[in-house]
């Protein structure tokens, strides 16, 4: 009988502990560990637009608690804001969320955000010199962008839909380590996720299709992040690199999209390909000369590789020949071009 009882006690444990496991929110990262438990979902509660900005004492965190007591936390690694279950309609305006200048951890979870103005550039959730913000378990949609941050640090969207927008799904702008992880973005008229001017992103396990006149990842002079086992289809290029180094492209399913899985120019130099299968593209990898020191792995499928001259002398008139290259040739570099302005 005790040992039934000790047996039971057992299994309860283990049960317990299983169910705490389940509910993780982020999985550990070497440069961000989050221990908080999301709570499950409710039937959402419509409320107005959000508006943080942690400089202005009418409208910091204090301010908004204050005032809206639902926003449970201190804002403390250990007891974080949750801005949770809620239903914000823009009403055409700009944004449902905006939170600047901030420091305090926070998350957004389980909400619902739609409905800002299309003609304008708009934002569901917007982001400006924030450090230690999540957005987590969202449906995001009929947007300008779709999650917007600017300056921002340790940032971390994880697990959201984010679909039907006219310009970004999401949009990083000088941000530094931050986690792009397991959303699924699709139907978006910009790419589906986009870095300019960033460092240290990882780029994770994310399903990504429908962005047919733009890119379903780009870089712009980005460097030092990870794109890794994502999955990318139906975009006009799979992922794309403009002036961005010291980046990894791994383990990735890239396939049917409308021109190349990978293309990169402009000083694109010093990242690794490896380990990806790419099928059904239009191309598979197409890399400017200025991109030099490039590792490309013979491991990415059945794949034709092409150089282009991305940086051609004036009198250069053959700009649109490309020329089938081995798999690990490096590309000398040229003089710098711009970018085409949108991504």
């Amino acid at each position: 009988m005790k040992f039934i009882k000790i047996t039971k006690i057992a299994i309860l444990i283990v049960l317990v502990i299983g169910f705490c496991i389940s509910f993780s929110v982020i999985p550990y990262n070497n440069k961000i560990q989050n221990n908080t438990l999301s709570l499950p979902m409710l039937k959402t509660a419509q409320i107005a637009p959000i508006y943080i900005d942690d400089t202005d004492p009418d409208h910091d965190w204090d301010a908004f608690t204050s005032e809206n007591p639902w926003c449970t936390g201190t804002g403390e690694p250990e007891n974080p804001y949750i801005i949770y279950g809620k239903s914000i309609d823009a009403d055409g305006g700009l944004y449902c969320v905006t939170i600047k200048n901030s420091d305090a951890f926070f998350y957004i979870d389980h909400c619902e955000l739609y409905n800002t103005d299309p003609n304008e550039i708009s934002a569901r959730i917007y982001l400006e010199n924030v450090t230690h913000g999540s957005v987590i378990f969202s449906q995001i949609y009929q947007n300008g962008y779709g999650i917007q941050a600017l300056d921002c640090n340790l940032t971390i969207v994880y697990q959201n839909s984010i679909y039907n927008n006219n310009v970004n799904g999401i949009y990083f702008g000088g941000c530094t380590e931050g986690i792009i992880q397991e959303n699924t973005i699709y139907n978006q008229q910009g790419s589906s996720i986009s870095l300019f001017g960033c460092d240290d992103i990882d780029i994770l396990l994310n399903k990504i299709n429908g962005s047919s006149w733009h890119f379903g990842i780009s870089l712009i002079y980005s460097n030092y992040s990870r794109i890794k086992r994502n999955d990318i289809s139906f975009n006009d290029d799979g992922i794309y690199l403009f002036n961005s180094e010291h980046n990894s492209i791994e383990e990735n399913t890239i396939y049917s999209n409308n021109e190349y899985g990978i293309y990169m120019e402009y000083y694109s130099s010093y990242n690794s390909l490896s380990y990806n299968i790419l099928y059904d593209n239009q191309h598979c990898m197409l890399i400017g000369n200025s991109s030099f020191s490039t590792t490309v792995l013979s491991n990415n499928g059945v794949c034709d590789i092409y150089n282009f001259d991305d940086i051609p002398e004036p009198s250069d008139n053959n700009t649109d020949d490309h020329e089938n290259t081995d798999d690990n040739e490096d590309i000398d570099n040229g003089e710098e071009a711009n970018p085409q302005e949108s991504f």
